[in-house]
């Protein structure tokens, strides 16, 4: 089974949002994400570019539910919002699972990544408060995690990358408000 990632380059729909989706070889959503991180690695090596990556979850209160799948929707909506403002010449976006996104920011360095988590918080804040006083959707945060390397090295291991990401992310879920940590790998 292959996992669909979106590739945004410079293909935006008229509304500015990503279009583009490309297919990633990888039999789990893990190793689709370490596909795209060591091909992302190899281009941010060879022009000396930071290498960003950022995995987002929801922390939802009502679990599986429908109005909890339309909140982790928007999460990712958000998300690809948030990343269009990036001046990066290629992102991919991997969903990991049914609530989590990973965003691969290629040129990318920690503060810019920082600052496109934020942007995403801030609209999800504005959209979780809509729709649950409206009585339509369960009280949610965010958690981000972000890992970034300044230098991509040639020993690069996607695995320690994900790695750190998913601690910042546990660490940012654990405040119990949305949150954003962030590691330098």
């Amino acid at each position: 089974e292959e996992w669909t990632t979106r590739l945004v380059s410079e293909e935006l729909s008229a509304n500015g949002h990503p279009t583009a989706t490309k297919t990633v070889a990888g039999s789990t959503p893990a190793s689709a994400l370490a596909n795209t991180l060591l091909a992302a690695a190899n281009r941010c090596r060879e022009r000396r570019e930071e290498l960003s990556l950022l995995i987002m979850e929801p922390n939802l209160s009502g679990g599986a539910s429908a109005k909890a799948r339309l909140a982790s929707q928007e999460a990712r909506r958000a998300l690809e919002n948030a990343c269009g403002v990036l001046d990066s010449d290629s992102l991919s976006l991997v969903s990991l699972s049914e609530s989590r996104t990973a965003a691969v920011m290629a040129n990318c360095e920690r503060r810019a990544a920082i600052a496109v988590a934020q942007s995403a918080i801030v609209e999800l804040a504005k959209s979780f408060a809509a729709r649950s006083n409206a009585g339509n959707g369960p009280a949610a945060s965010v958690g981000i995690g972000i890992a970034t390397a300044s230098v991509v090295p040639k020993n690069f291991d996607p695995g320690r990358m994900m790695e750190c990401a998913v601690r910042c992310l546990s660490a940012a879920r654990m405040s119990g408000a949305s949150a954003v940590k962030s590691i330098e790998v």
